[in-house]
C-alpha cells in the first residue's frame, strides 16, 4: 500500500484576476465603437456591414467579452471560496479531483473505471484525459503548482492503470 499523494489543483488565480480588467477593457472600447460608429466594417476582406450592421456587431462583441469577464470574476470567486475542493488526491484505489467552473466539486474516479489514458500537450500545456466509465475528465498542468508535480501525479495514475498498458 501507498501512501496517498496530494498536490494543489487549482486555477492560477492571479492570472485570471489579470485577466479580468483586460477583457474588461476590451468591452468598454467596443462599447465605444458601438456609440460612436459612424461608418461600415469589413471583415477578413470578404464580410461587408453597413453603419447599421456594423454597429450591432460591435454590441454584439461587447456583449460577448462582457460575459467572458464576469465568467472570469465568477471563477475567481468560485476558486477562492473553494475551501478543501483544490487539492488532487492520489490514492490506491482512485483519485478524487476537483472539477467544474462555476461550481467546486471532488469527483472520485476508480482505477478500475478507467478505459483509456490519453498524454495531449497544447500550446506548451500539458494534459492527461482520462476517460473511465463514468464519463471524461483532464489532469491539467496549468492547475498544478508546477511540471514536475503534473508528471509526478499524471505518471503515478498511468502506473496505477495496469490494466491499460496496451491502451494507453
Amino acid at each position: 500500500m501507498a501512501d496517498t499523494l496530494e498536490y494543489p489543483y487549482k486555477v492560477n488565480v492571479k492570472k485570471m484576476g489579470l485577466l479580468i480588467p483586460v477583457i474588461a477593457g476590451l468591452a468598454v472600447l467596443i462599447v465605444h465603437l458601438a456609440m460612436t460608429n459612424d461608418r461600415g466594417l469589413i471583415l477578413f476582406h470578404a464580410i461587408h456591414l453597413g453603419v447599421e450592421n456594423a454597429t450591432i456587431f460591435y454590441w454584439g462583441l461587447s456583449a460577448v467579452l462582457g460575459l467572458a469577464a464576469g465568467a472570469c470574476l465568477v471563477a475567481v470567486i468560485t476558486q477562492l471560496n473553494a475551501g478543501d475542493a483544490t487539492v488532487l488526491r492520489i490514492a490506491d484505489d482512485g483519485f478524487t479531483i476537483p472539477v467544474g467552473f462555476f461550481e467546486k466539486r471532488m469527483e472520485f474516479v476508480r482505477y478500475s473505471d478507467i478505459t483509456k489514458l490519453t498524454m495531449m500537450s497544447v500550446q506548451g500545456q500539458n494534459y492527461l484525459v482520462i476517460r473511465h466509465m463514468g464519463g471524461k475528465i483532464s489532469l491539467q498542468q496549468q492547475s498544478m503548482a508546477d511540471e514536475q508535480s503534473f508528471l509526478v501525479a499524471s505518471g503515478t495514475i498511468m502506473a496505477r492503470c495496469p490494466h491499460l498498458k496496451d491502451k494507453t
